[in-house]
């Protein structure tokens, strides 16, 4: 799609106005300057309008338009990514299609276990919204405070709890998407089993709005873990954490959710911008490991079949210098110092960033090759 001819910027303006409001069109650069940058800095662009539609029929109608008128679109959802794929060019003749006025959540079907929700809803209000109805929506990210279900799915995004549950995509029931010419496709049935044709969906989950905007969601939720484990382990290098994986996979695979491997410089990235987070933990190991359990059953039995597990997979150093959880509160204390790494290494100054898939037996050998270059300072996760 070519960017619009600027002696008809006005014209244009004036209709997504007719079509989304007044106050729902920016053109203020104050006002559309947190919408133009990335967060880190490295990727900034300008535009002709910010447009905030209020409903599909909105999105729908200015997407039509600015088909027909040749007018470039970027879609853009929290605006938390780190590619620069959210961000306009430098021709201010595009417009960035944000959904954050779209954040309804429609229903909550607790027979079903699924949620309808529109595409700009933060990820943190979804989970909340859910969790008061005693559900669980595991997607679990970093940036949920910030991040839209829109992005989340437009990304296929993965997060913490991927080993259990899978990508995002393992987690969409059905999707309301405008396509590219303004025309709505939907599939919001919710349906656990659906062998009527394509499953179109898939198309639409990963693609980036390349192909559509993701307007509506119907999401799988579980049911609420009864019992949790979060524990944080120092390990001397990357052999000896994929012999805690493994183990930990032997003894209770069903209950691994999570499993975050962290350099020492990440962690002391942590302790330099963010003291209070690392307070009174050990710091002195090459690699920690973040680990979360849940499963049915007591608490005592998820702590003796964890601590089995590390006592056949690590040194006796690392065993008792290991932390675990006492409660949720102290759970949370822990993903907090996983959490925060991406604002550190912002803090720290320019930096790149890579999401890189690997068979877990590749990892050690990968990592080896990169740190001499000066390159894998990070976190590996979910290995």
């Amino acid at each position: 799609m070519v960017n619009a001819d600027p002696r008809h910027t006005h014209g244009h303006l004036d209709f997504f106005r007719c079509v989304c409001g007044p106050r729902a069109v920016l053109t203020d650069p104050q006002a559309q300057a947190p919408y133009l940058e990335e967060r880190r800095g490295r990727f900034s662009g300008t535009a002709m309008a910010v447009v905030l539609p209020g409903s599909t029929a909105e999105v729908a109608a200015v997407v039509q338009y600015a088909h027909a008128q040749g007018i470039a679109m970027v879609p853009q959802g929290g605006h938390t990514g780190l590619c620069g794929g959210a961000v306009p060019d430098a021709s201010g003749r595009q417009i960035i299609l944000n959904l954050r006025r779209m954040r309804d959540i429609l229903s909550i079907d607790t027979l079903e276990g699924t949620v309808t929700v529109q595409a700009g809803c933060r990820l943190a209000d979804l989970q909340q919204a859910v969790e008061a109805k005693g559900w669980y929506f595991p997607l679990s990210l970093a940036s949920a405070g910030e991040c839209q279900i829109g992005g989340n799915l437009a990304t296929n995004a993965g997060g913490h709890n991927v080993l259990r549950y899978g990508n995002v995509r393992e987690l969409c029931r059905g999707l309301e998407v405008v396509l590219a010419d303004g025309r709505v496709w939907s599939d919001l049935s919710g349906l656990p089993k659906n062998n009527s044709g394509y499953d179109l969906k898939q198309l639409f989950i990963g693609s980036e709005g390349t192909l559509g905007v993701i307007t509506t969601a119907v999401l799988r939720l579980v049911r609420q873990p009864r019992q949790q484990l979060v524990a944080l382990v120092p390990v001397p290098d990357i052999a000896t954490a994929l012999r805690l994986f493994g183990a930990i996979n032997d003894e209770m695979g069903e209950a691994l959710t999570a499993f975050e491997l962290m350099s020492d410089f990440s962690m002391m990235l942590v302790a330099r911008h963010f003291p209070e987070v690392v307070a009174s933990l050990p710091l002195n190991s090459a690699w920690s490991v973040l680990v979360e359990l849940s499963r049915p059953g007591t608490a005592e039995d998820l702590l003796s079949s964890f601590s089995g597990a590390l006592d056949r997979s690590i040194g006796r150093t690392e065993m008792n210098d290991a932390v675990v959880a006492r409660d949720l509160v102290q759970g949370s204390r822990l993903w907090a110092i996983r959490n925060a790494i991406p604002d550190a290494q912002r803090r720290e100054g320019p930096s790149i960033k890579h999401d890189i898939s690997l068979p877990r037996g590749q990892i050690a050998g990968f990592i080896s090759e990169l740190y001499p270059l000066g390159i894998g300072d990070g976190v590996a996760n979910r290995p």
